[in-house]
């Protein structure tokens, strides 16, 4: 059995402080300026746990990006990562003008630059968008009602052409 992790008190309170400084900032600032806290927290601080940190005000720090990406492509739950992903470039953009170093380099998370084409390929995300629940409960419905014959699957195999693949 590991035994649990000795975490100083020290960084436990920067933790406690850090967080109810972005909890109370959430209420009246806007996500641009709690960005830029968050950075300041993370350049000048010190904290202990960066990741934890995000983890509980991604929300609040990426509102902007969120509603903006919302106006362009509708249902936002598609691009939920895309969303943190733009945020932790603007972060790290604000990083970067403070102290000349990258999120990595704070033991943080690094943002992936190749998300623009996620976002430009709309048609790409819709496609994958499809609830497979809701496509199980339709199979299980309606494969009781086909034939034998219905029942085989054919697909297109080249060069040998059309083949029974799977049985019901």
């Amino acid at each position: 059995m590991s035994s649990p992790a000795i975490i100083p008190s020290s960084l436990l309170e920067d933790y406690a402080h850090s967080n109810s400084t972005l909890e109370e900032a959430s209420i009246s600032e806007s996500p641009n300026k709690i960005c830029e806290l968050f950075a300041i927290i993370l350049v000048f601080c010190g904290v202990g746990d960066p990741i934890k940190l995000w983890e509980k005000h991604k929300g609040s720090l990426s509102e902007d990006v969120k509603k903006q990406i919302e106006a362009e492509q509708g249902n936002i739950d598609l691009y939920l990562n895309i969303v943190y992903n733009q945020c932790l470039i603007l972060l790290e953009d604000i990083v970067i003008s403070m102290s000349g170093e990258t999120l990595l380099q704070f033991r943080f998370l690094s943002p992936s630059q190749e998300v623009g084409f996620a976002i430009s390929n709309h048609q790409y995300v819709k496609e994958l968008a499809y609830n497979t629940l809701h496509l199980s409960k339709i199979m299980a419905q309606n494969v009781p009602k086909l034939s034998q014959e219905q029942k085989e699957l054919y697909f297109l195999d080249s060069p040998g052409g059309m083949e029974p693949k799977k049985h019901f």
